[in-house]
């Protein structure tokens, strides 16, 4: 009971495991509370207001790779590159914390989607967006196929005690997809609120995604996650999971180091169900 509590009866483990449901090609890996608790109500910030040493920001980076078309299924009437281009997505997140002391609230305040751009642009770009613009605490980066070089150059340039590379195996992706389910779930994850008449562009895929990405379980409790084949994009979560990631152990900003010179930086975790 202690267990549906904490993670919901929407989690595809206790679906699975407690209460013997099966997992379907129709089951989303965010149920109906889940994406309640991810809405915010705080604004967008597209442009920090400069340097703000009260303000910790952080990054998940999710580098994206060639275009995929499949070779073994006839492309009939499909002339859009783009439709299975996967895109960079970096999510710029503003964490907090709690007067509970307990987990950080990360409100998610700025997404960047490119597609097409070559790696060498995305790199110039992220340096500057990392180390100039927000001055992120810090930055986990997808390390595998095309994003290690782009891991590598960033954590050069930025520095390994902020930059992070997430090599993905089907461990480390099931370690991910629990960490970013549980971290959901306590209601401390939010996505900016619209204002507008129309959502932007970013928040229309954001919600897309995680309204239609469907979660994976294999063997000995492996959780995943990957798009509809009608979709086949799930750049945003993946972006989503890495910053969430990165809110587990934030160092504290110059501000908050000179008032707690006697207490060591915590490190934020979320409790798991063991895999």
């Amino acid at each position: 009971a202690s267990e549906i509590e904490r993670l919901g009866a929407g989690h595809p483990l206790i679906r699975t495991q407690y209460l013997l449901q099966a997992l379907d090609g129709h089951t989303c890996l965010f149920p109906p509370e889940y994406r309640l608790l991810l809405r915010g109500s705080h604004a967008r910030v597209t442009d920090p207001a400069g340097p703000n040493d009260e303000v910790t920001y952080i990054a998940g980076i999710d580098v994206g790779g060639g275009v995929e078309v499949p070779t073994d299924v006839p492309q009939v009437g499909d002339t859009d590159p783009n439709k299975h281009r996967d895109s960079t997505v970096v999510t710029i997140a503003e964490v907090s914390d709690t007067s509970d002391g307990g987990h950080p609230i990360t409100r998610i305040v700025e997404t960047y989607w490119w597609t097409g751009l070559p790696l060498h642009e995305q790199c110039d770009r992220l340096i500057h967006l990392m180390r100039e613009t927000w001055r992120c605490r810090r930055v986990v980066v997808d390390a595998s196929g095309l994003g290690t070089d782009l891991a590598s150059r960033l954590s050069r340039a930025i520095g390994p005690t902020v930059v992070e590379p997430y090599v993905f195996t089907v461990a480390t992706k099931s370690r991910l997809t629990y960490h970013l389910l549980a971290h959901v779930s306590s209601g401390r994850m939010h996505m900016w609120a619209e204002t507008g008449t129309y959502p932007s562009p970013e928040a229309r895929e954001f919600w897309s995604q995680v309204t239609s990405v469907r979660p994976v379980l294999r063997a000995g409790n492996q959780l995943g996650y990957s798009a509809p084949k009608a979709r086949g994009h799930d750049d945003f979560v993946t972006s989503l999971a890495l910053v969430s990631w990165a809110s587990r152990n934030v160092p504290p900003n110059p501000a908050q180091a000179l008032l707690r010179t006697d207490q060591p930086s915590p490190v934020r975790s979320f409790v798991m169900p063991p895999v």
